[in-house]
């Protein structure tokens, strides 16, 4: 099927960005080892998580989406404020705070 689809492509001059193609499994196919696809001569190789439009999306026996990341940014980025107005005035943090 791949292969049919890269002919296609290729014939209307196109092509894929294979060196951005990932494959990621999702239900009951998570715990099985599946081999590599092809498109052309290059791999997709399968991948545990995929970064995606800035969201990290998780392989497993169900849709996840791992954020952590992000609360990890929002706490540094608290802590940073909180830890640089420590001689300001309680009102001017409460106001960096709700920015």
């Amino acid at each position: 099927m791949l292969n049919i689809c890269d002919k296609t492509i290729m014939d209307m001059d196109l092509s894929f960005n294979r060196k951005m193609s990932v494959s990621i499994r999702f239900g009951p196919v998570c715990k099985y080892t599946i081999t590599d696809m092809y498109i052309g001569s290059s791999t997709i190789t399968w991948f545990n998580s995929i970064r995606y439009l800035g969201v990290n999306i998780e392989s497993g026996s169900c849709f996840k989406v791992d954020t952590d990341i992000f609360r990890r940014k929002f706490f540094a980025s608290s802590n940073a404020i909180l830890s640089n107005s420590v001689h300001q005035a309680e009102l001017l943090r409460l106001n960096l705070m709700e920015c």
